[in-house]
């Protein structure tokens, strides 16, 4: 598949990914904190999305300022493990600096917890390894834990920390996708939708003149929102050009909300809505 790799800079052909996994106290970013953190960078080829090797790991604890009897419950973590610990950050804000793009499992869920934590993450590419591959239809994997991708790869068990979740996303990663029988990797296809850029849209649900117009132009409506993917910047950018021309002088436009979510953005906190320039 063609797509775009202006993105990717690095001279020998590789893409640095940083693989990331956290413990949390609790599911609520205002009031939980994260209290484990683990990741591991790998070299990849772009190309064939092989791994190359280990560019560097960081596996850290912090004992964080509530640490409830639920929250015990939850994570099984005893408080006289955590006593006095602290994650380093700038060991791994060093990491951060060789790397192109974080992968997660469910990164919707850890971005929002660990951009406070580390705000270098808030500038790189994300990737999801949930969302991004579509294990269910696509690959036929009906609950893409990490658990159970390493039953269909037939691999060991993880520990469920945040070290052994990493290491067991770069395991499944490096395998070729179940369905249908190919080469391509799991890190591959995330190569590939990292460069995807996705057109969103918000038009009153009274204007159908231009909700039709944007279906006339390929978008697909979830919700309030209408959707249009391409693979890369250039198809994002000429896909807003259309609406805006469809726009001009046309009143059913008038209270049209356009903006444009990459893999910067993607899988964080909502992207604020702008007008079309």
């Amino acid at each position: 598949m063609a797509f775009d790799e202006g993105w990717i800079t690095r001279p020998d052909g590789t893409v640095h990914v940083a693989v990331v996994d956290s413990e949390t106290t609790g599911l609520d970013t205002e009031a939980d904190e994260v209290i484990g953190l683990g990741i591991l960078c790998v070299r990849v080829d772009r190309h064939r999305g092989r791994m190359l090797g280990v560019v560097g790991s960081a596996f850290e604890w912090q004992e964080p300022k509530v640490y409830t009897e639920a929250a015990q419950t939850l994570t099984q973590i005893p408080p006289r493990s955590l006593a006095g610990r602290r994650i380093d950050r700038s060991k791994i804000d060093a990491l951060l600096a060789q790397t192109d793009l974080v992968v997660a499992h469910n990164a919707a869920f850890k971005r929002p917890f660990l951009e406070p934590l580390l705000p270098a993450l808030s500038t790189l590419r994300w990737a999801c390894s949930l969302a991004d591959i579509d294990w269910q239809v696509g690959q036929g994997v009906p609950h893409p834990s990490i658990d159970m991708l390493l039953k269909i790869y037939s691999m060991g068990p993880t520990d469920k920390t945040p070290e052994g979740d990493c290491h067991a996303l770069v395991r499944i990663l490096t395998q070729p996708l179940p369905l249908p029988q190919s080469s391509e990797t799991g890190f591959h296809r995330l190569i590939v939708e990292s460069a995807r850029v996705t057109v969103e849209c918000v038009i009153p649900d009274s204007e159908q003149v231009a909700q039709a117009g944007l279906e006339a132009l390929g978008f697909g409506r979830q919700g309030s929102r209408w959707f249009a993917g391409r693979e890369d910047a250039a198809g994002a950018h000429a896909l807003e050009m259309r609406v805006i021309d469809l726009a001009a002088g046309n009143p059913a436009f008038a209270q049209l909300k356009m903006w444009r979510v990459d893999a910067i953005s993607r899988h964080g906190y909502p992207v604020a809505m702008s007008p079309p320039p």
